[in-house]
């Protein structure tokens, strides 16, 4: 006989059969000691005890069993079921997979975006010293030659000094445009996840071998 359910009621079920396996192997007791005429650990009729001791062991058996034929209709049923996710589809499974592929992305993000900002303040701050550097040269020639420079003399003196030691952003990944894409396909990939995940949970049936 087969029993149909949705996966929202499997999942659902799935927690219930962990509670129940982890409770039921706490409570059994497979061995025990007694000496002739007395109960089993002072509390347990032999023939109560081995009957109980088998009875908690199939009951553990038949709740794994249980669980295993959800868990293996689920998957099954999740490797062939569609969503579409913005713009995109996936099987239920794809989509579980992503949301830990998703994880790996923002770290990416928060990285690329870090280590950027770190490139061009440094650029940035070695860049005012050699602008800081080249006026003292131009103060200096001043002083030098003890006469008035123009704009132009100042220029003519601090130009070169400052494209011979000026700093340059090197980007090749165009880091800032990168990252916009990836925030993008995160934060559309994370608000419709768990909606659609739920929803297709809510209206796709398994079917269990009873």
């Amino acid at each position: 006989m087969k029993t149909k359910m949705t996966i929202h009621r499997g999942l659902a079920e799935l927690k219930l059969l962990d509670a129940r396996i982890e409770k039921n192997i706490n409570l059994l007791l497979p061995s025990g000691i007694m000496q002739e005429g007395k109960l089993v650990n002072d509390y347990y009729k032999k023939e109560e005890f081995e009957k109980n001791a088998k009875a908690k062991f199939q009951s553990i058996q038949d709740l794994i069993k249980r669980k295993n034929l959800i868990k293996s209709a689920i998957v099954k049923v999740n490797t062939i079921t569609e969503v579409q996710i913005g713009e995109k589809k996936y099987t239920i499974a794809d989509a579980i997979n992503f949301k830990a592929i998703i994880k790996a992305k923002k770290i990416l993000v928060e990285e690329l975006t870090t280590k950027h900002r770190q490139a061009k303040a440094k650029a940035e701050e070695k860049n005012k010293k050699v602008d800081d550097n080249a006026l003292k040269l131009a103060e200096a020639a001043l002083q030098k030659d003890n006469v008035k420079i123009n704009d132009g003399d100042a220029i003519a003196i601090t130009e070169p000094y400052v494209k011979k030691n000026k700093f340059h952003l090197i980007d090749p990944l165009n880091v800032e445009e990168l990252v916009a894409k990836l925030q993008e396909e995160i934060d559309e990939f994370e608000t419709e996840v768990d909606a659609v995940l739920s929803e297709i949970n809510a209206v796709t049936y398994i079917e269990i071998d009873e």
